[in-house]
């Protein structure tokens, strides 16, 4: 059986790295944007914090997934949070959206959370005792 530390630590980091390639802000005559900007952008953090994910899962160390976790939520925290200051300051000029990769990108840190979380499964001892 699968350890769901397992199943979410991998799902996580891979919905980590996809997310920073989906769009993530969509602007008139410009289209849309994401998180990676071609190696310009923030998006290379997540990509080093899903890959530290990785290897922790890898390497069955769930303790030590809080580190990117926390990592990645407060750098999409802070992103988020920053853009929707600018779009609010801008709202009359041109007219800004949110896009779905967002979702993506706090999903993949939820999970990371769920499984540093997530409690070792127990281990049953099919061995019986004789008395």
């Amino acid at each position: 059986m699968t350890d769901r530390r397992q199943l979410f630590g991998l799902l996580g980091s891979g919905l980590l790295i996809l997310g920073t390639f989906v769009p993530l802000i969509s602007v008139p005559l410009l289209g849309t944007m994401n998180y990676f900007a071609n190696g310009k952008g923030d998006g290379i953090f997540i990509i080093g914090y899903s890959a530290l994910a990785l290897l922790f899962t890898v390497l069955k160390r769930y303790k030590l997934l809080w580190i990117p976790a926390i990592l990645s939520i407060a750098q999409l925290t802070y992103a988020l949070i920053t853009f929707t200051q600018k779009m609010s300051e801008a709202s009359g000029l041109i007219s800004i959206s949110m896009e779905w990769g967002w979702l993506v990108l706090f999903a993949g840190a939820v999970l990371l959370v769920l499984a540093a979380a997530r409690k070792a499964p127990e281990t049953t001892n099919s061995s019986s005792e004789t008395a």
